[in-house]
């Protein structure tokens, strides 16, 4: 349902979901009327992440396959290198391997084996303070419960958009310079 909603929200329309007990659930997705001459669907960002961090290398840290897929789409759209992991265990695994390499961490908070919180606390043990984006559909207050509000660069709200993820990941980018 993020998904869809994500998907919806980035076409500019909205869901509507209805749900009464023993009759099911009704999902109606409503997208605006296409324009006479519809935006150009090749068209980028806008973001100046495009031009000040090209290059740099993202760890991006998220269990659920499509939304790790897409992230990475997105992300390699966007002019960075990415490494994906399915969750921390693996994240924590792939940042040791590249350590050097690795200029922005992207992480879900709630993942299994290991959270994105204890990878934060995982990589930052290990001496390197490399910024940190957690990747969430909770919401900050999440970041206060686990205790690393104040190691995070960013909270990126799920369902995001290429532009936000564009937005969140120069502003991260840009406060380790």
């Amino acid at each position: 349902m993020p998904m869809v909603y994500g998907l919806a929200k980035q076409q500019r329309g909205f869901v509507h979901v209805e749900s009464a007990l023993g009759k099911g659930t009704t999902v109606r997705l409503y997208f605006p009327i296409l324009a006479e001459q519809p935006p150009d669907a090749t068209a980028q960002p806008t973001s100046r992440a495009r031009r000040a961090h090209a290059g740099a290398t993202v760890l991006f840290v998220e269990d659920e396959d499509a939304l790790r897929r897409t992230g990475q789409r997105l992300l390699e759209r966007l002019g960075y290198r990415v490494f994906a992991a399915a969750d921390g265990a693996e994240g924590l695994a792939v940042y040791r391997a590249h350590r050097d390499e690795i200029d922005l961490v992207i992480s879900d908070i709630v993942m299994p084996k290991m959270s994105g919180p204890d990878l934060c606390a995982a990589i930052f043990d290990e001496g390197r303070a490399v910024p940190f984006l957690f990747s969430s559909g909770y919401g900050v207050q999440e970041l206060a419960q686990r205790g690393v509000e104040g190691r995070a660069a960013g909270h990126l709200q799920k369902p995001w958009t290429l532009d936000e993820i564009a937005r969140a990941v120069d502003k991260a980018l840009g406060s380790a310079a």
